[in-house]
C-alpha cells in the first residue's frame, strides 16, 4: 500500500476488504448455519455454528461422542458447556468485553459503516510466512481490543489476534467460501495460544463440510464501502 496518513490508511484498507466481500448491504442481514468436523486432542468432532448476522448472537458446537463442548453468545454474555455437562456464564466485565468483540467479529463489523461505532487504527504492513499484511487494531463500542491482519493480495481478514488475560490467543482463518453473494469465513485454519513466557501452545482445527445462509445480503456497490472515516 502507497504511503499515506493513518487515516486515510485505515479507510483504505476497509474499503478495499468490503470489495472483496462483496460489497454486502447489511440492510438485509440473516443468520449463517455452519457445519463440519473438528480435530483436538487426537478426536475428531461433529462441528456446528449458527450466527445472527444482524446481532452477532451465535451458537457453537462440538459432539467428540465421549463430551460435547458448546458456547452460546446472546445480547449480553458468553455462556459455555464444558467437558462436564455443566453451563457457565462467563460475565466477568473482561468477558463480556471479549463477548462484545467476539460478536462485532461474527457480524463482520469491520465491512459495515464505520465498521459499526468500533474505534480502527492502522498498524502498518507485515511480512510473514511468505504473505504480506495490512494489520489493523479494532475496538468495539464496550469490547475488547483485537488486531486484523488483512491478506494484501485477496483483501479477505487472515488472522486476529487477542490480548487475553494470560497469553495472546492468534486465530488464523481460511477456507473462503461464497454464501448468499458474500465471502464468509467458513473454517478457522488454527488457533495458537503464547503464554507469559513464550509457551505456545496449538488448539484445534476447524473444518466446514457445509454452509448455507438464511440471508438476503445484496452488493452494494463502492458506495456503500466507502462511507468510511477514521480518527
Amino acid at each position: 500500500m502507497p504511503r499515506c496518513s493513518l487515516v486515510a490508511c485505515a479507510t483504505s484498507v476497509l474499503i478495499l476488504s468490503c470489495a472483496s466481500y462483496g460489497n454486502p448491504d447489511w440492510g438485509h442481514s440473516g443468520v449463517l448455519v455452519a457445519t463440519g468436523t473438528e480435530q483436538s486432542s487426537g478426536l475428531n468432532g461433529r462441528w456446528h455454528l449458527a450466527v445472527d448476522m444482524s446481532t452477532g448472537r451465535m451458537h457453537e458446537s462440538v459432539d467428540y461422542g465421549v463430551y460435547q463442548l458448546a458456547d452460546t453468545w446472546d445480547e449480553r454474555d458468553h455462556w459455555r458447556q464444558d467437558h462436564s455437562g455443566g453451563v457457565h456464564a462467563l460475565n466477568s466485565s473482561f468477558a463480556r468485553r471479549d463477548a462484545t468483540t467476539a460478536k462485532w467479529l461474527a457480524r463482520y463489523g469491520f465491512l459495515q459503516v464505520d465498521a459499526d461505532g468500533a474505534r480502527i487504527e492502522y498498524l502498518g504492513e507485515l511480512r510473514a510466512e511468505g504473505r504480506t499484511y495490512e494489520r489493523l487494531r479494532a475496538t468495539p463500542q464496550g469490547g475488547q481490543t483485537i488486531e486484523l491482519w488483512f491478506d494484501e493480495q485477496t483483501g479477505l481478514l487472515a488472522r486476529s489476534v487477542w490480548i487475553m488475560p494470560i497469553e495472546v490467543t492468534r486465530i488464523s482463518y481460511a477456507d473462503y467460501r461464497r454464501v448468499a453473494s458474500l465471502m464468509m469465513r467458513i473454517s478457522a485454519g488454527g488457533h495458537e495460544r503464547i503464554q507469559a513466557g513464550g509457551r505456545c501452545i496449538h488448539g484445534g482445527n476447524r473444518s466446514a463440510h457445509r454452509a448455507r445462509g438464511r440471508s438476503r445480503h445484496r452488493g452494494g456497490g463502492p458506495d456503500r464501502c466507502g462511507r468510511r472515516s477514521f480518527g
